[in-house]
């Protein structure tokens, strides 16, 4: 059983992260995704879960502006290296990926053709290569709402008892 904080709560901080809605249309609209379902603003439903648990206060949601890969290509440093992950899954697709690189909005580019191409990229090989990767030195920026998540989750004080209790028999 997990002791209480001091407040009684089992948690004193919540950070969350997530992907944010579709882009909504030029009216404002939501557009629909794939299979027909116009999506949920996550945020909004999140803080609303957290209002009705009375746990507002310790929830923190960072989102993403498409999903993160997509917002990976939005930091323009990030392009040659995304370029070479795609190109490991996609050896013979390097006329998609310059449309990618070159559009005018990179993430965006990216987060239409996955919302429109089901094998556009595997996302778990897609991660794992992007953390071989990054173990090496190479030139990568992270998306804001990612640094500030991490910087959020790393801030907070421990507030539980962590020393170690002798094991009784």
């Amino acid at each position: 059983m997990p002791e209480c904080a001091p407040s009684g709560k089992i948690q004193e901080h919540l950070h969350q992260l997530s992907n944010g809605t579709w882009p909504p249309n030029a009216d404002g609209t939501s557009r629909p995704c794939p299979d027909g379902t116009v999506p949920v603003d996550r945020k909004k439903a999140l803080r609303e879960l957290a209002v009705s648990l009375d746990a507002e206060a310790i929830l923190e949601v960072f989102t993403a502006e498409y999903t993160l890969e997509a917002d990976l290509a939005g930091e323009t440093d990030n392009l040659p290296l995304l370029k070479v992950l795609y190109l490991e899954q996609h050896p013979l697709s390097v006329a998609k990926w310059s449309a990618i690189e070159t559009a005018a909005h990179p993430a965006k580019a990216f987060h239409d053709k996955l919302r429109s191409d089901e094998k556009f990229i595997r996302k778990g090989e897609f991660a794992q290569s992007l953390a071989v990767k990054l173990e090496g030195k190479v030139v990568f920026k992270c998306p804001s709402y990612l640094d500030l998540a991490i910087h959020a989750a790393t801030e907070v004080v421990l507030v539980a008892d962590t020393t170690p209790k002798p094991a009784t028999k």
